[in-house]
């Protein structure tokens, strides 16, 4: 039966990578059958997007639509003109459309983007196309004996080229003849029944090399029989005829006329296999972009050429990787100019190899003239940000050596100058450095970072921290964990290829460690790498890492209070580290010097790819930076009329900080408010002063604020023993002697605390013998299994274990009772459970700190099953730790509040298991959100339901009440005083870095197009300035790359600079806003089918750059 489809409003078309502006949209299609027509039904299928633009949601409704006239209009054949009856199709939703935010052109969408997969099945496809496959296997539409090139008669048609596009059957003579420009093509024979695998060299092709295909050497040599190449489909054995006839000195040697050829031969004497550009320069680009191994990828090319193990190739696989070490270095020479100099590869010097960040300030290159007299408020656009970090995947096992694989390029990239180096670190002994800050594992494992079986433990990195590019000269190995020698000389070489005049802003995550003595360690350098003097600098911790660090250094080491940092994260060597993640496995098993070859071809091709993407990123950014420039700048000015008495004073305070660290802190507010033993202390005072009035006491020896200090320590030591008892579900025979002792001391303890107590409280032992709270003698815990209990443990009247018996202080005593009691014990123990609140929270801040610092470290640092389960065991005792504190404080709260103080006007707030988080940016918490949310609808997407998006909820968390202030005040007023002034400082603080980074951003901007276009000046320059006698073709070659350099980086500055025109100062608020989301993506839509263009295929692809993209989100902004 036919049906009649109606589509109304559709969402609007998406393409990869493409953002634009959030609008959800509705679509309706109504599909109508001639027999609901007449009973006035219609089902409607009504397609929506998310309130984020990437998900289509679809669901069916019956409904009544409007009778229709008898007769129908015809359908018009235009795509554009599809339904004659708008009317009907109008709703609030059509209403509501409205252009591209950026202007896009739309994009028609077919039912066949939507969901390609169902409808290829329901179109019948799979059949078709395995039909057709079916047909490729005989001779299809060629089943003609004669040939159709030569058609003379006898020669048979049996030959046909699976490379070649017509796919016809042809004679063994056309064939060769036909291949004489593609040598490598896979050819088959027909045997009248199948085809069976054959080669060109098997029906008389020859090779011949030194003159154009087609024509013949008078001398020619033949080469190795069964000569191997290598190539893209596959392993070939050729024939091929080497040329010495007259000509063999325009020829070349045997060498150069393969390499002229494009064949690059595995030796350079009588080679016996050769590798083609082609499929060297394909496994160059899988390599760095993929990741592909080298063993993967030529076992591929074995099973493409032979899949079921039947030919007999030799093992090429030891030569293929070494053409392809000589062919990464080749090309990273060949990049850097090396063929352009007199010099030639020979006279590379130290660090010419490896790219450089054209945004990073270069004197003399990308910096305008007097650059060094910038007024002060302008010179922080002109520093110099560097990141340097361990990355201990980068292993090396113990084989091989220097000796039998030395590395082609090392030192002439990322690498540090390998011989120097390890002699400077020889003349370094073990470093005992001992961290006092940090739970990170830097500088615990200095020494010992499992070095066993191992040469190398990590590598030492230095990069641009806001531009994440590998450092010239700046990687070394490191031999025993993340000694300060190794970093010292690693930062010390990256750091001489900038200029002393900078001011740097310098990243570590154990900086605090690190810049102790910085200077004196750069001194004892040898000096070839020493630096004479480092100029001015600043030392800071990465953001995400700056959590994990006990105070100040949160504070000291911020970047986000640091003038002139901007919003840089300080975490972009992280992401250096992730990109070298997947290649570890690889290169854990190469010599040291195809390590470091292959680590220095992934890093170029990092940083050229972080220079390629410079324009999309320092767009987004901008456009960033400059709205939240905007409403953080508003929301500090009308934070400051508010409280425009103080501003002078707080200004002052943050200036003369920032100046010199040992000033107060305006970040912080001042610990305030007594502790434990502070409360301790007065209570004694106060005791000694009646004893000197003369005043006697109750007991002889002890004092009613004693009595009440024991019986506080008593119950905080009934605590310690409950919580190891309630976490211990397995008992060895050691912890089950272990736990009488402790029970044992406990009634000893508790038996003196009730001698105490029949002096100062009397009626709480008649209370006790009333209740029948009896303890138990202190016996063993009982057998039993996890989750069970025994039957003695369910009997009610069983006696309390002696950890839980009621100790019956006067916070357990009605009024009544303690007013009999001796007078005073009520407001001793008030002042005691007010300081055990205020310690209690000092002690689960100092742990959640730790608590971030052993995440931290587990997550980056525990590798293998053992190392996990120390992790696990020490997080598990701090939480432990945790939990005990925060009983006490619940207790003593508790205790406030029996004891009289109004639940309502109690400044101890109730703490509950959520209160419990480390301190972290409640942003960092949203993002945290924003990705579970993703990952949510990425699992539900393949639903036919309709799904609601959640929105946001109970993951955007805020700060924990527990990190609000340090200590408290008996003077409000000035607890909030000092409240509304961190609060100031804070917005300040992000105004003026929202405020830095719109200026570094377009300075940086500025500086990328200006270093574009001096490395086309620079070579233009490499064109004429090739003095040496070369041949013509070698003259023109030099000429043609030199131009052809020039011109792309004349072609990425025009492109950069197109791409950044919208952002121009006077750029509009609203203008800003249109334009936020949109990623500049110039690939053309007329090329891209109608599943690209949705996304609706390459959903994988876009969650993972969507993913990635969020992470660096995050750490940008925060």
């Amino acid at each position: 039966m036919s049906r009649i489809q109606i589509t109304g409003l559709l969402a609007p078309s998406r393409r990869k990578k493409h953002k634009t502006t959030r609008r959800p949209s509705t679509a309706t299609r109504f599909e109508l059958d001639p027999d609901d027509i007449l009973e006035n039904v219609a089902t409607a299928q009504y397609i929506s997007a998310s309130s984020d633009g990437r998900r289509v949601y679809r669901r069916a409704e019956n409904i009544a639509v409007p009778l229709l006239p008898n007769r129908l209009p015809a359908i018009s054949e235009d795509e554009n003109d599809i339904w004659p009856y708008d009317g009907l199709l109008e709703d609030e939703n059509e209403k509501e459309s409205s252009p591209d935010p950026v202007n896009k052109r739309r994009v028609r969408r077919y039912l066949s983007s939507d969901e390609p997969l169902k409808q290829w099945v329901a179109d019948g496809c799979p059949d078709e196309y395995l039909d057709e496959f079916i047909c490729l296997e005989g001779r299809g539409q060629y089943i003609n004996d004669g040939c159709p090139c030569c058609k003379q008669e006898g020669e048979l048609a049996d030959f046909r080229c699976a490379d070649c596009f017509g796919g016809e059957l042809v004679c063994a003579k056309c064939c060769v003849r036909n291949h004489l420009h593609n040598p490598l093509h896979a050819i088959e024979k027909w045997t009248g029944e199948f085809y069976e695998p054959s080669t060109l060299a098997d029906i008389g092709l020859r090779i011949q090399l030194g003159h154009a295909p087609g024509y013949s050497c008078s001398n020619p040599k033949p080469a190795p029989r069964n000569l191997t190449i290598i190539h893209t489909n596959g392993l070939h054995h050729v024939a091929l005829d080497y040329c010495e006839c007259d000509q063999y000195a325009r020829a070349g040697s045997h060498r150069q006329q393969l390499l002229r050829r494009r064949f690059f031969p595995a030796t350079h004497k009588e080679p016996k296999s050769c590798a083609t550009f082609a499929v060297l320069e394909q496994f160059h680009m899988q390599n760095l972009q993929g990741k592909i191994a080298g063993y993967d990828f030529y076992s591929a090319l074995e099973k493409l050429t032979d899949n079921a193990g039947l030919m007999k190739f030799k093992d090429c696989y030891k030569s293929f990787m070494r053409m392809v070490r000589e062919w990464q270095f080749l090309k990273m020479a060949k990049r850097a100019g090396r063929a352009h100099s007199l010099t030639g590869i020979k006279g590379t010097g130290p660090g010419e190899l490896a790219i450089t960040c054209p945004a990073c300030p270069h004197p003399n290159i990308n910096l305008p003239n007097g650059w060094e007299n910038a007024p002060p408020g302008e010179r922080f656009i002109y520093f110099i940000f560097l990141a340097i970090d361990a990355c201990f995947r980068l292993k090396r096992r113990l084989v091989s050596s220097e000796k039998r694989d030395p590395g082609l390029g090392t030192g002439l990239g990322s690498f540090v100058e390998d011989k120097q180096y390890r002699k400077f670190l020889l003349t370094v002994t073990d470093q005992r450095e001992i961290s006092s800050c940090t739970g990170l594992s830097a500088l615990d494992h200095a020494n010992t970072k499992f070095s066993t079986g191992y040469a190398t433990t990590g590598a030492g990195v230095c990069c641009c921290a806001r531009h994440e590019l590998i450092s010239r000269g700046g990687v070394g190995d490191l031999q025993k964990g993340e000694r300060y020698a190794n970093m010292d000389y690693i930062f010390a070489s990256a750091l001489q290829y900038h200029d002393v005049k900078l001011h740097k802003v310098i990243s570590y995550d154990i900086a605090c460690q690190w810049s102790v003595n910085l200077l004196e360690r750069l001194r004892d350098l040898p000096p070839h790498i020493r630096p004479h003097q480092i100029g001015s600098y600043n030392t800071v911790i990465p953001k995400l890492h700056v959590y994990s660090h006990k105070p100040p250094c949160p504070t000291d080491f911020s970047l986000n209070y640091l003038p002139g940092a901007g919003r840089t994260d300080g975490e972009g060597i992280e992401r250096v580290h992730a990109m070298t993640g997947p290649v570890c496995a690889s290169t854990k098993q190469m010599g040291p010097g195809y390590r470091h070859d292959a680590l220095d071809a992934q890093w170029l091709f990092w940083n050229w790819q972080k220079i390629v993407g410079m324009g999309p990123s320092f767009y987004k950014k901008l456009v960033k930076a400059l709205l939240e420039a905007k409403t953080t700048q508003e929301e500090f000015e009308r934070f400051s009329e508010q409280q425009s008495e103080s501003i002078h004073e707080w200004e002052q305070m943050v200036i003369s900080w920032e100046g010199d660290h040992t000033q107060p802190n305006p970040y912080v507010v001042p610990k305030s408010g007594v502790t434990e033993a502070d409360v301790k202390l007065v209570l004694a005072q106060n005791e000694a002063q009646l004893a000197a009035q003369g005043i006697p006491t109750v007991h002889e020896t002890v004092n009613a604020s004693a009595f009440i200090v024991a019986g506080l320590g008593l119950q905080e030591h009934q605590r310690k023993v409950a919580h190891h008892v309630k976490n211990t579900k397995i008992w060895t025979p050691t912890q089950k002697t272990e736990l009488l002792e402790l029970r044992t001391r406990l009634h000893r303890e508790l038996a003196r605390f009730r001698s105490l107590q029949s002096v100062y409280m009397p009626p709480a032992l008649a209370v006790l013998a009333a209740t029948g709270s009896l303890a138990a003698a202190p016996n063993p815990p009982p057998k039993r299994k996890r989750g069970e209990h025994t039957d003695d443990e369910e009997k009610p009247n069983k006696p309390h274990p002696i950890e839980l018996q009621p100790l019956l202080l006067p916070s357990e005593l009605s009024i009544e009772i303690r007013a009999r009691c001796h007078s005073g014990l009520d407001e001793i123990e008030k002042q005691m459970r007010d300081a055990q609140c205020r310690t209690s929270l000092d002690q689960i801040r100092t742990h959640l700190y730790m608590k971030s610092g052993l995440l931290t470290y587990k997550e980056r640092h525990a590798r293998h099953q053992a190392a996990n389960t120390r992790s696990r065991e020490q997080i598990d005792e701090n939480d432990r730790k945790i939990k005990i504190f925060q009983d006490k404080y619940n207790t003593a709260r508790g205790a406030l509040i029996a004891l009289g103080v109004n639940e309502t006007e109690i400044e101890w707030k109730e703490l509950k298991d959520v209160d419990l988080r480390c301190m972290e940016d409640p942003e960092k918490d949203a993002k945290r959100a924003e990705w579970a949310k993703k990952k949510e609808e990425r699992a539900k997407k393949n639903k036919e339901n309709t799904l609601e998006v959640p929105g946001p909820g109970e993951g955007y968390r805020k700060l924990s009440w527990i990190w609000e202030g340090a200590g408290r005040d008996p003077d409000v007023s000035t607890g909030m005083h000092e409240a509304l002034r961190v609060q100031w400082a804070q917005s300040r603080s992000r105004a003026k870095r929202w405020s830095e980074e719109v200026a570094l951003l377009r300075e940086e901007m500025r500086r990328v197009l200006a270093y574009f276009e001096y490395k086309a000046a620079w070579w233009m320059e490499r064109e004429t300035a090739q003095d040496r006698q070369v041949s013509l073709q070698l003259t023109e070659g030099l000429r043609s790359y030199a131009r052809s350099q020039a011109q792309l980086q004349r072609d990425m500055a025009s492109r950069f600079a197109t791409m950044w025109a919208p952002l121009r100062s006077e750029i509009t608020v609203e203008e800003l806003t249109r334009l936020e989301g949109h990623v500049v993506d110039e690939r053309d839509e007329d090329g891209m089918d109608g599943a690209e263009m949705d996304g609706a295929e390459t959903g994988s692809e876009e969650e993972y750059i969507e993913e990635a993209e969020g992470q660096d989100d995050y750490l940008w902004d925060n």
